[in-house]
């Protein structure tokens, strides 16, 4: 049977909800887990960056966006977004394990793209691949990932890159994420 969790960031953005929206999700969770899924209107959208991102229907104008689960039937509950806002952010966040936290973190994909973009035309500048190396200098590749994921430039969304040996040179990487749960 499937149950619904809620990520530590939904309560972040719950009080911003309208009131007949909160009115409905505690609701949600014992509609989730005595319905069938496509009683709930659990959908994939079709362009997204996780393969595990989904929406559920709240009402005719608002959608829940849950990570859908590897194994097991536990979703989790991340943001009830208006519907349209809902299908753009599954297309531009993906859910990265952190494994020096054990959370679950959202990296903004399309916002790490952009950086991507932007380091590729830099002039050399601070910050820029090319001296930006120093700025990370002091510390490990585990120290980094405790304060949030971080993806290589050139790797597939989403993906961490290797840590074991301090492989991962500053200057190779772009950190940006939104949330850790």
């Amino acid at each position: 049977m499937p149950s619904l969790g809620f990520a530590p960031s939904f309560f972040t953005h719950y009080p911003d909800l309208p009131k007949d929206v909160q009115k409905k999700i505690p609701g949600l969770m014992a509609k989730f887990e005595a319905s069938t899924l496509a009683g709930i209107h659990l959908e994939k959208p079709k362009t997204i960056a996780d393969p595990r991102a989904r929406t559920i229907r709240i009402n005719s104008f608002w959608r829940g966006v849950v990570m859908a689960p590897t194994d097991g039937d536990t979703y989790v509950l991340f943001d009830v977004l208006p519907h349209d806002d809902a299908y753009t952010w599954c297309e531009c966040h993906t859910f990265v394990m952190n494994t020096a936290t054990n959370a679950v973190e959202v990296v903004d994909v399309c916002a790490v793209r952009a950086v991507k973009d932007a380091l590729a035309g830099s002039d050399g500048g601070p910050g820029s691949p090319e001296t930006g190396a120093a700025l990370f200098a002091a510390f490990s590749d585990l120290d980094i990932l405790s304060l949030g994921s971080y993806l290589v430039v050139g790797a597939e969304p989403g993906k961490l890159g290797e840590i074991s040996d301090g492989s991962i040179r500053p200057e190779e990487t772009v950190r940006a994420w939104t949330a850790s749960a």
